[in-house]
């Protein structure tokens, strides 16, 4: 039996996703979403984010309940109480520095994980590196974690890049991500600040600020371009142009920006964190964290290195068939 047949009208997919503002782990829904057939998309009517908590936790479950349902969530929430589930977290980062977000925030989530780990029937991330941190903070057995990696669109890969109105001029190195303190931005802006002006360089960060983030993740005046609202034609142009992509996280639960940059053929620099030597591998070059000087060494020496295409593992083709595998499983 084809499983699309097996699982027909079986699971319903918590689609609040479609609803949010697209970050790292809106795409991973979107993608691997993209590919499960014969479920049930479900979403709030609000984009009010107090009223989607409400939904997520009411009215989402009540209809799984009562439709028999086993319910499907990607980004991370998941109805408390409901037991026939499975839930994606992404990383362990409100636990592992909570001082990185909005204290209500990260005691939501804190308390949300718990109430999961002791209700939800199985969890899936997204590297190895995220399972062992699962493991350790919230006592899931291994067992009841199973690894799906995120990856890079299709659309992304294929659109036509257009250039962004307040584009650069000249030589740039490129930043991408929220303004969150654990993207480490500001260690990078110090770092290069002399850099940049000795080489004629730009430093550009494409991204938005996040409301879940603590308010010292940085703001729009510093010593870098900030570029806001970017579509994805704007973003693919900057990867295709930077000379250079810096990607120096502190934590990642998978680190999607390395993925993309070197898809699109573009150099890339990234810290050196045990998640990524997972997910990246040598599709990269790396720098110590909190190492300035190693920083402008790894920067010279990326420069003035050629671009190596390697095949990366990740599509959300294979994700989405490994979700339907486990959904079939789960649901047996």
């Amino acid at each position: 039996m084809h499983i699309a047949d097996k699982m027909e009208k079986s699971a319903i997919i918590n689609s609040k996703f479609k609803k949010q503002r697209t970050t790292g782990v809106q795409r991973y829904a979107l993608g691997v979403s993209a590919f499960i057939d014969d479920a049930i998309f479900f979403e709030p009517k609000s984009k009010n984010s107090l009223l989607q908590v409400l939904w997520e936790q009411i009215s989402l479950p009540l209809k799984a309940k009562r439709e028999g349902l086993l319910l499907i969530n990607f980004c991370n929430t998941a109805p408390f109480w409901y037991k026939k589930q499975m839930v994606t977290i992404h990383d362990m980062a409100v636990f592992e520095n909570p001082v990185w977000f909005r204290p209500a925030f990260a005691k939501y989530y804190q308390w949300l994980f718990k109430k999961l780990a002791k209700n939800a029937k199985h969890f899936v991330t997204v590297s190895e590196f995220s399972k062992q941190e699962i493991h350790r903070h919230l006592g899931i057995p291994l067992t009841k974690i199973s690894i799906i990696h995120s990856a890079v669109s299709d659309d992304f890969i294929e659109v036509n890049s257009h250039k962004p109105a307040s584009a650069p001029i000249g030589n740039f190195i490129l930043m991408v991500g929220s303004h969150d303190p654990r993207k480490n931005f500001d260690f990078v802006i110090g770092a290069t600040q002399q850099w940049c002006t000795q080489n004629q360089y730009q430093l550009v960060i494409a991204g938005n600020p996040g409301k879940a983030f603590a308010d010292k993740a940085l703001a729009p005046e510093t010593e870098a371009i900030w570029l806001q609202g970017l579509n994805d034609a704007e973003l693919k142009w900057l990867y295709e142009n930077a000379k250079l992509v810096i990607h120096p996280s502190i934590y990642e639960g998978f680190s999607l920006v390395p993925i993309e940059a070197h898809l699109i053929g573009a150099k890339c620099l990234i810290s050196d964190i045990p998640v990524h030597r997972e997910i990246v591998g040598k599709a990269a070059h790396y720098f110590e964290l909190a190492n300035a000087e190693h920083l402008i060494l790894q920067i010279d020496h990326a420069l003035n290195s050629p671009f190596e295409p390697i095949p990366l593992p990740y599509s959300f083709e294979k994700s989405g068939k490994d979700w339907m595998e486990l959904i079939s499983e789960m649901d047996a």
